[in-house]
């Protein structure tokens, strides 16, 4: 055998050593780099595990470190780049849910935007109080401790009383939806300032669908003279404590209520919003029932035959009769209020309808005075929609004996806050307050009629 061969062989047999050496790794080994390169198996499978870049080390068994996707592999000599499988960590998991918030005041009113008959609409909702009797003086554009906008509210304590923000005047007016996850994990937060405060004065915060159907959440009364931040779990709301009913939280009307009880308060209120981690939560905009599509909707035409069909009274000392009408030739309601009676009347109820069909039209109905007693004012008729209503409207004491047929333009309770498009109380009237002792009168034949085209 030559010298020269003798060598040949030599070198095949260094570098097969050098081929073996290059199947295994150990501590010592430098990382492979962020493009997924590393040492596989004889197969060019390398598996492993890799960090918030999916990258790793590889081991003894040729397993290496991935790309983003935690892939990395080798050829046949177990070096190179290869789509082996890795699992990587932050790119392969989504990670926690970002917190969802909708905002109804910062530093000022905010404007709350929402699909609506698949379109985004936005709105500012409205601030309200109640009673309106100087219980409660508010001041949505108040000056905070630090020259901020702020809304400022004055609880007087002359009987219990709030502030709301609700969606009346909206393009929400329908109420807003709290999805299911949003029920069970959303947040009610908001910053709060006390600047005085009687011991005895409790803050309760509410959720409201339309009295009594309120949820509340009674606060820790906060320290004065410092913002505190507040977050109530909206499970955490428990029923109406004053009147059977609880908040549906598919049809919030006033989406923030805070009322003071039991003495005086001064407040400063700001950041009011609604927040949630889970997956699934969302605030949606309450979609109107299909518009009724006729041209009379009868009331009560000597039976309460509608959808409307609850005959009520608030505040009592008021004695309802139906009796048989020889001139109208069918029945009619007669009331009689009793001594006692100050602010009483009655209500004709039932579920909320869209009556934006009768648009331009009016509110008719035959009324017969039987006894005016000191009745001099006249009477007065309203409607009401979830959450609200119109303002009471004025009806003269008719001059003369006998019926009389009454024929005011919806345009007078739209004008005047009533939404269409959920109407719940279709007619309500009374006599006027403190003129209402002895005061017996009759209504008949209470319709809805749809504007004509002479109109």
């Amino acid at each position: 055998m030559t010298k020269f061969k003798l060598l040949v062989m030599l070198l095949s047999v260094i570098s097969l050593s050098l081929a073996g050496c290059g199947s295994s790794s150990s501590s010592d080994t430098p990382p492979p780099a962020a493009n997924g390169n590393g040492n596989g198996d004889t197969n060019g499978n390398g598996n492993g595990n890799g960090d918030t870049n999916g990258n790793g080390n590889g081991d003894t068994n040729g397993n290496g470190n991935g790309d983003t996707n935690g892939n990395g592999n080798g050829d046949a000599n177990g070096n190179g780049n290869g789509n082996g499988n890795g699992n990587g960590d932050d790119d392969d998991d989504e990670g926690p849910t970002e917190p969802q918030s909708w905002s109804f005041y910062a530093d000022g009113l905010g404007t709350l935007t929402l699909m609506v008959d698949g379109e985004e609409a936005s709105g500012v909702l409205t601030p309200g109080l109640f009673p309106d009797d100087g219980s409660v003086a508010s001041n949505a554009e108040g000056t905070g401790s630090e020259g901020q906008t702020v809304w400022e509210v004055q609880f007087n304590g002359t009987s219990a009383g709030n502030v709301f923000l609700g969606v009346a005047g909206t393009p929400f007016n329908e109420g807003l939806m709290m999805t299911p996850a949003m029920q069970t994990e959303g947040e009610v937060q908001f910053d709060i300032y006390v600047d005085a405060i009687d011991a005895e004065t409790s803050l309760i915060v509410k959720l409201d669908s339309g009295w009594p159907n309120v949820s509340e959440y009674t606060l820790e009364t906060p320290e004065t003279g410092e913002w505190v931040s507040v977050s109530l779990p909206v499970a955490d709301f428990v029923d109406n404590t004053i009147e059977a009913g609880s908040a549906n939280l598919e049809r919030i009307i006033n989406a923030f209520v805070l009322e003071a009880a039991g003495g005086t308060a001064l407040v400063h209120l700001n950041n009011i919003q609604y927040v949630c981690e889970a997956e699934d939560c969302a605030l949606e905009a309450v979609e109107p029932p299909p518009a009724v599509d006729v041209e009379t909707l009868d009331i009560f035409m000597g039976d309460l035959t509608t959808s409307y069909n609850e005959l009520g009274v608030f505040n009592g000392n008021v004695e309802i009769e139906t009796l048989f009408d020889g001139e109208l030739t069918t029945n009619v309601f007669q009331f009689t209020y009793g001594a006692e009676a100050t602010v009483s009347g009655a209500y004709i109820v039932g579920p909320a309808q869209n009556l934006s069909s009768f648009e331009g039209g009016d509110v008719v109905f035959e009324l017969k005075v039987v006894n005016a007693a000191d009745l001099s004012t006249g009477f007065r008729i309203k409607a009401d929609h979830d959450g609200g209503g119109s303002d009471d409207l004025s009806v003269p004491v008719p001059e003369g004996d006998g019926w009389h047929t009454i024929r005011i333009p919806l345009s007078d309770y739209t004008d005047t806050g009533l939404s269409l498009s959920s109407v719940t109380a279709p007619f309500v009237i009374f006599p006027e307050f403190n003129e209402q002792a002895g005061v017996v009168f009759q209504v008949g034949n209470i319709r809805w009629e749809a504007a004509t085209e002479e109109e």
